[in-house]
Order: C-alpha cells, then sequence, then structure tokens
C-alpha cells in the first residue's frame, strides 16, 4: 500500500501513507504473520497523523517507515533464531540417526545410530562437550543445532522463559486477550529476574518477587500470573520429556480474595429507590437499560449491584 504524490516532475511513492475522505492522514502497516506476536498479534498497524498536510504527513510517515522497518527486521532476526527454532532442528537431526530426542539414558544403544550421530558430530572426545556448570550449556559453547543436539543427549537442555511465553502464545488459538494475559505474566516476572534460563531462577527469587507484588497487584491477579507462567514452564517440559525443577512450583501465594471488596446485598428500601430512580429519569439511557432488565424478569439485586454505585448520589436523595 502507498501514497502516490504527483508533482510537475516526479511521481513520489509513499509506503504507508493513507488519505482517509475527511482529509485527516493515517499510516497503515502490515505486520508479517510471523512476528505478529509481538505486536499483540496484529494484522496491520494503523496510527493516526493528526494532519492534514500532505507534505507534513509524508514527513512523518518515512520516519514510522524507518522506525518499523528497524523494528521488523530485529523481530524477525528473532524469530528465525530462537531457541524453539532451533531445538526443532535438533529433533529432525536426530530423527535422521533414527533417534529421538531424548537423552542417552533413554535412548535404544544397540542400534548403533548414537554412536554414529556422536562420531559425526562430536570431536575426538564428546565429553569435552558436556559440561555441568549453570552458567554454560552446549547450545552456548558449540552453538546452533548440533550443540542442541549435544544438550538433548547429554541432559544438559537449557529451558527459558522465552520458549515457554512463547509456546503458550501458540496454544492460545489467536485469542487476542489470552496472549495478552500471557504476556503481561511472563514479561512480569522476566524483567523483575532479569534472567532467562530457568536454570539460574532460584525458588526463593521467585517468592521474593511473589511477596513484593502483594503491595502492587491484587491476590487474584498474582495467583493469575503466576499459575501461567507456571504451567507454561511445565508443559514445555513435558513437551522435552525432560524432569527439571520448576521454580514456581509450590511458592506461597497470598491468600486468594482476602482484598478483594465484598459487595452488600441492597436493603428492599435500596432496591426500591431503583424503580423510583428509573420512573423519575426517563430519558436517562442507563435508566432505560434498568427499565428493560426489570419489565423483563432480571433479579433487581443483580441490577443494583451494577449500577447503584454510578446513582449514589441520586439515592441519597431518594432515600
Amino acid at each position: 500500500m502507498a501514497y502516490l504524490v504527483k508533482t510537475r516532475t516526479y511521481i513520489l511513492s509513499v509506503k504507508g501513507l493513507v488519505k482517509r475522505s475527511s482529509g485527516l492522514f493515517y499510516f497503515r502497516r502490515g505486520v508479517p504473520e510471523r512476528i505478529r506476536y509481538a505486536f499483540n498479534n496484529k494484522r496491520e498497524i494503523v496510527i493516526s497523523l493528526q494532519t492534514y498536510i500532505e507534505k507534513d504527513a509524508i514527513k512523518l510517515a518515512e520516519k514510522l517507515n524507518t522506525k518499523f522497518d528497524e523494528q521488523f527486521r530485529y523481530e524477525t532476526m528473532l524469530a528465525i533464531s530462537t531457541p524453539e527454532n532451533t531445538h526443532e532442528k535438533a529433533v529432525k537431526l536426530l530423527a535422521e540417526f533414527g533417534l529421538e530426542a531424548k537423552p542417552i539414558s533413554k535412548q535404544d544403544q544397540s542400534s548403533g545410530y548414537l554412536e554414529r550421530l556422536l562420531d559425526d558430530i562430536s570431536p575426538n572426545n564428546p565429553d569435552d562437550y558436556h559440561t555441568d556448570d549453570r552458567e554454560l550449556s552446549n547450545s552456548q559453547r558449540h552453538g546452533d543445532v548440533i550443540g542442541r543436539v549435544l544438550d538433548i543427549v547429554y541432559d544438559t537442555v537449557p529451558l527459558t522463559l522465552s520458549e515457554a511465553k512463547q509456546l503458550m502464545i501458540q496454544r492460545a488459538n489467536n485469542n487476542k486477550r489470552r496472549i495478552n494475559e500471557i504476556t503481561a505474566a511472563f514479561n512480569l516476572f522476566s524483567e523483575k529476574l532479569n534472567q532467562d534460563n530457568i536454570a539460574l531462577i532460584t525458588r526463593a527469587e521467585v517468592q521474593n518477587i511473589i511477596d513484593k507484588l502483594a503491595s502492587q497487584f491484587k491476590s487474584s491477579t498474582i495467583h493469575k500470573r503466576t499459575s501461567l507462567v507456571k504451567n507454561g514452564l511445565n508443559e514445555l517440559m513435558y513437551l522435552r520429556e525432560l524432569d527439571r525443577i520448576n521454580p514456581f512450583e509450590n511458592v506461597h501465594l497470598p491468600m486468594k480474595g482476602t482484598d478483594s471488596t465484598k459487595r452488600h446485598t441492597y436493603t428492599p428500601a435500596g432496591l426500591n429507590a431503583v424503580v423510583r430512580l428509573v420512573k423519575d429519569k426517563p430519558n436517562s439511557s442507563s435508566c432505560k437499560l434498568i427499565g428493560l432488565l426489570i419489565n423483563t424478569g432480571c433479579r433487581l439485586n443483580e441490577i443494583a449491584g451494577r449500577v447503584l454505585p454510578r446513582f449514589n448520589g441520586h439515592f441519597r436523595k431518594a432515600s
């Protein structure tokens, strides 16, 4: 999509610039499907340029094009080089040798496939690749697919919050609300932990964050976000057939509901006030809606619980 600017000597094409029938200029840019997850799953970015002047709109659109070109390149690079893609390629390589994505201890070694694989991809001493160092995995030492293959067979596959987050987003089936909840949950802990590798995160660190969150969020929010991260990690471990410690398991969460505001049941006098207000304010849209609900058999307590706070002043007068 491009906006054409005609002059006496040339025609200028401005990508993403759109002029509405009102004369107001907008910027529209399609988001590549591969990286939509990074833009709240939006197919398109639409921004009002807040101007009716073509010259100003062109300058703003060019700046936005430069910004999104760089952002799209960055996100595409991340999508191509994500651990998930590396892991999938490693699984395929193992399959080519007739092997499953499992550690040596769980492989059938009688076929000789495992020995042939290690001879093909390892140096003279395969043990040189193995490390018990928590801070460096085989993938980090030797890179890409071969490093991940060695991580799998030596049971040193790193698990990350990013991988669990991406898995949960894929399982959300393009449900925008669900994706936003997942993103908010993982981003909250990633930012505060400042660490992506699960092996480097302790349960004590997670507990410390949850304790601090108690003063910022409701208990129900803390429960939901912690559960999303915990379930995402468990699902990732299950798919990879890995036995790892989930630092989000068995943490102490604030008692759910203790900080919620209790809704009091309204008295008959209060419910009668609802009816009187509806009759006294026939032109109010809200009152029309309440009257319709009353006439169709909706319980008055349900109505009052939703609308009374909006009419506190009127009810004080009515009562």
